[in-house]
């Protein structure tokens, strides 16, 4: 039937649509008229060849009969003009969603007076139990949308006339996406109004988009969000270790410092110990009397002396009557080196930037000058006060005085000071010697009025005519790419959710570089998302091999601003993490060694392993090496792939099957690297229900914060729902059928059986 229809002019648009197609005739009077007089010419036919052929066989002369009354009846159809018209009537209804958060936490009890019943059964027992006021009222007006979300998001098939929910599974996700879920809606829209979407939640977002992020683009849409807290308002008695900090990286001999903040509720005037350890050796304790009141920092020292990564576990033992003891510890990285990294920083004039770098870099015992003291500091302002003299003699004039530097890093510096002698040698000194550079642009200078000797090495190419990108009254945040979010320059938390949402977090920017697109060899770590071009959105900060040094470009200056509640944890762990990543890498003497991050991994997530493998003070040169890994009661052996840009690297991924502690090694320990593995640690790091972002969210969006305890809360909800179902149509598509070759055929095959059968019966 389909083949038939296309040959009749019908094509695959009117095919996929049959149900809305309908025939119609050109000229009903032809149709009209021509099909009775077709059937009183049949009759006339018929009589006139029963006459003339009495000899012949009945069936002959009805034969004969039809084949003329079917080519009439054919020409009457032509005549009439026949066609398909295809009319499509589609009705838009707006999305109704209703979100399940299915993460770990909503496994704990819902309430000490429901006992046995978890939050997620609660959530589902809620919604059967006002299926006629929510459900109902609702898959009548709307397309109704169910999803459970963790770390991924899972549709529901489900029907609004025969409404079920399956039970909730065990165990939860590992993280809890809220954002990611609410925004998952939107897209799917496509478009289409969304009515309101219901969240079903504890109110702790540990991934993803963040709360606030999602909050603004559902005003933008005109969405409403209704959020049920789902549990008990009582607090937990509970204590947890909720934020560690580490100084990132001291050298060997240096006192290193975990920063370790408690929660506590229920436990007031009872005494906990804080513990920090380094596998089975304790390396300090305190102790610290308990208020629900604020969260409470305690500090743990410690001399580092051996080199390596430190993979560090802080633990508060449970008391015996704790509602949940799953979150008393938490892991964190600290890096110990026995050598000082020799940095350069080159600086204009002053600015806010530099006033934080320059104290922080002196306070880093891990950083000093190339006489092997304090980092050498260079400030355009100083520089220009100085004897002629002296100045020729404040930056170094040969390739051996520049590649005596690990780290160099320029500010908004002006070419009087980087002169175009100053900056060959720095070219050189980066890609012969492997000196890493890193930049922080500025608007007086840096770099865009420089010539290609610097902007070659940049990681972006740069608008040079516009210096710039600062639109009046429209800040920007910035946002990390997939792999910024991985990299260790900016890690700072070693939870990859954690982490996002910190960045998210920060204050916004006024101004950035005017940068065009990315280099070919490099990679973007975070964009400017307000600015997207042919390109893809601005590359705010990036960095690209360029021969055997690293160039970084960081592409505004108001990294002081995070600096806001945190004084130099974020901002400084962000630039000694750079200044490190990007500095020369000396061989001689070196080790291997192991670093598996994130340090701290659920079940099923992967984990990056990067090994530096060196025999005999020489970096190994293999295309591939193999780790050992054990833990969980499982041992196997992990391919590792050399980084073509740096000798002696090699990475890999590693999917973690269990709850356990694994170690890395590599060559039977000559290298070896440790990873706790917890089951959702951020989910129950805070185990009560956050009402407060469940409030926030809703309130910017225009919804409401919805109560179970209301006996009304679900016509509170649909009385609330905005949107009436559409009827659009389409302007009517027209397919003639006769003007084909298919009606050709038929006439030419019906008159050639006439003429035949004549012969055959030896007719004139």
């Amino acid at each position: 039937m389909r083949w038939l229809l296309r040959q009749a002019n019908v094509g695959d648009v009117f095919l996929e649509h049959r149900q809305d197609l309908s025939l119609q005739v050109q000229y009903p009077l032809a149709l009209y008229l021509g099909l009775p007089l077709v059937a009183v010419a049949g009759v006339a036919i018929f009589i006139l060849q029963r006459r003339n052929l009495r000899s012949s066989p009945r069936s002959l002369v009805i034969a004969l009969t039809g084949c003329r009354v079917f080519i009439l009846a054919l020409l009457v159809a032509v005549l009439a003009g026949p066609y398909v018209r295809l009319e499509t009537r589609r009705e838009t209804r707006p999305v109704f969603a209703l979100l399940f958060d299915r993460s770990r936490s909503m496994e704990l009890a819902a309430g000490p007076d429901r006992p046995g019943v978890s939050r997620a059964k609660l959530a589902h027992d809620a919604v059967l139990s006002a299926r006629d006021d929510l459900i109902v009222p609702a898959g009548r007006r709307f397309d109704l949308k169910v999803l459970t979300f963790a770390r991924d998001i899972t549709p529901l098939g489900v029907d609004a006339d025969n409404f079920t929910l399956p039970e909730p599974s065990v165990p939860g996700g590992p993280s809890s996406r809220i954002g990611d879920a609410i925004q998952h809606v939107l897209n799917e829209a496509a478009g289409r109004p969304v009515a309101g979407i219901v969240v079903f939640s504890d109110g702790e977002s540990t991934g993803g988009v963040t709360l606030r992020e999602v909050a603004q683009a559902c005003r933008s849409a005109n969405v409403p969000v209704f959020a049920i807290p789902t549990g008990s308002a009582a607090r937990a008695r509970d204590v947890s270790v909720v934020d560690v900090s580490t100084s990132g990286q001291v050298a060997v001999g240096d006192t290193a410092r975990v920063g370790v903040i408690i929660e506590s509720n229920g436990c007031d005037g009872k005494v906990a110990q804080v513990i920090v350890r380094d596998g089975d050796r304790v390396l300090d304790t305190k102790e610290v009397t308990l208020r629900s009141a604020e969260q409470q920092q305690v500090e743990l020292t410690f001399t580092a002396r051996d080199a390596g990564s430190r993979y560090l576990v802080v633990e508060v033992p449970p008391f015996p009557d704790e509602d949940h003891k799953t979150n008393n510890t938490d892991v964190a990285l600290l890096r110990v080196s026995d050598e000082r990294i020799k940095v350069l920083y080159v600086e204009g004039p002053p600015r806010w930037d530099f006033r934080f770098l320059k104290n922080a870099m002196r306070r880093d015992t891990g950083l000093a000058g190339r006489d092997g003291k304090q980092p050498d500091i260079v400030l355009e302002n100083e520089w220009r006060r100085r004897p002629e003299a002296v100045r020729a003699s404040t930056l170094p004039r040969t390739l051996d005085e520049l590649a005596a530097y690990h780290t160099v890093i320029l500010g908004d510096a002006s070419p009087k000071l980087l002169t175009p002698v100053f900056l060959n040698l720095l070219d050189r000194a980066v890609r012969e010697k492997g000196v890493g550079l890193l930049v922080e642009v500025g608007p007086v200078s840096m770099p865009h009025v420089y010539d290609k000797t610097l902007l070659d090495l940049l990681p972006v190419q740069v608008e040079r005519t516009a210096g710039v990108y600062a639109p009046a009254a429209k800040p920007f945040r910035l946002e990390l790419t997939p792999d910024g979010a991985l990299h260790e320059a900016i890690q700072l938390y070693d939870d990859p959710g954690r982490n996002r949402a910190a960045w998210a977090d920060m204050l916004p920017y006024q101004w950035c570089v005017a940068a065009v697109r990315a280099s070919p060899a490099a990679t973007v770590l975070a964009v400017n998302p307000n600015v997207v071009n042919n390109y893809g959105k601005l590359p705010l900060i990036a960095w690209q091999p360029a021969g055997k040094g690293r160039v970084m470009l960081v592409g505004t200056d108001s990294t002081w601003l995070w600096r806001q509640d945190a004084a130099d944890r974020f901002f400084y762990k962000f630039w000694g993490q750079s200044i490190r990543f990007v500095a020369r890498a000396d061989d001689a003497g070196k080790k291997s060694r192991i670093e598996v991050r994130p340090v701290r991994v659920q079940p099923g997530d992967d984990a990056m392993v990067e090994l530096w493998a060196y025999a005999d003070g020489a970096p190994v040169q293999r295309p591939t090496l193999h780790v050992e890994v054990s833990g969980a009661g499982t041992q196997t052996s992990l391919t590792l792939d050399a980084d073509p840009n740096t000798k002696g690297r090699y990475v890999g991924r590693y999917r973690v099957p269990a709850v356990g502690d694994f170690r890395f090694a590599y060559e039977n320990g000559t290298a070896e690297a440790r990873l706790r593995v917890l089951a959702s640690p951020e989910e129950m790091r805070y185990p009560n229900v956050n009402r407060a972002a469940l409030q926030a969210l809703a309130e910017t969006t225009g919804g409401e914060l919805v109560e179970l305890t209301d006996a009304d809360w679900a016509k509170k909800i649909v009385g609330r729902l905005q949107g009436e179902p559409k009827v659009s149509r389409r302007p009517p598509q027209d397919a003639t059928m006769w003007d084909n070759w298919l009606v050709l055929a038929m006439l030419v095959v019906v008159y050639s059986v006439d003429v035949g059968l004549r012969r055959l019966g030896g007719l004139s």
